[in-house]
């Protein structure tokens, strides 16, 4: 099993261009949601919308794309899938993001109803761009904390998190 402390120590260390990204879920029991935040490399993430959707971002930029929300809001629906129960919550509220010089910041909201029995989540971020990439997640659920790293090999992870998994 690996720690949070160890997916945060690897991340610290790791550098660009390592190809990486980090998803950090954690529930609110007040709202009954997951917050959700991604991080990956500004100049990827960019890359990668372009390559697929045919557009430039320009994150950060005075010339910023008007709609860029639209195109990371795509994407992320389309590499990222969260279940709940057996239902996939298919519609994240996005909240806003975060750009400094290397990195964006995602965050969403995904509302659930009722407790969390088993979870399954695929992560299938940026892999179709890099054969080294690595995603890591970081599961937070009331007292059940875990980090998971997705890859090429490993793209979806099931457990029950009241039950130590």
């Amino acid at each position: 099993m690996i720690t949070t402390g160890q997916l945060l120590l690897f991340f610290l260390l790791a550098f660009h261009p390592v190809h990486v990204s980090v998803t950090s879920m954690e529930y609110n029991k007040g709202e009954n949601i997951f917050l959700v935040s991604f991080k990956v490399f500004t100049d990827d993430f960019e890359t990668i919308v372009e390559r697929k959707y045919g557009v430039d971002l320009n994150l950060g930029k005075e010339d910023e794309l008007k709609n860029a929300d639209e195109y990371f809001n795509r994407y992320f629906r389309e590499s990222f899938n969260f279940m709940v129960n057996g239902e996939e919550l298919k519609e994240p509220v996005f909240l806003e993001k975060k750009i400094n010089d290397i990195a964006v910041w995602l965050y969403y909201r995904y509302p659930i109803s009722g407790n969390v029995e088993e979870v399954e989540i695929k992560n299938i971020i940026m892999l179709d761009m890099f054969r080294d990439q690595s995603n890591l997640l970081i599961f937070k659920y009331n007292n059940f904390e875990k980090g998971f790293i997705f890859d090429r090999e490993k793209v979806k992870i099931q457990f029950q998190p009241g039950k130590n998994s």
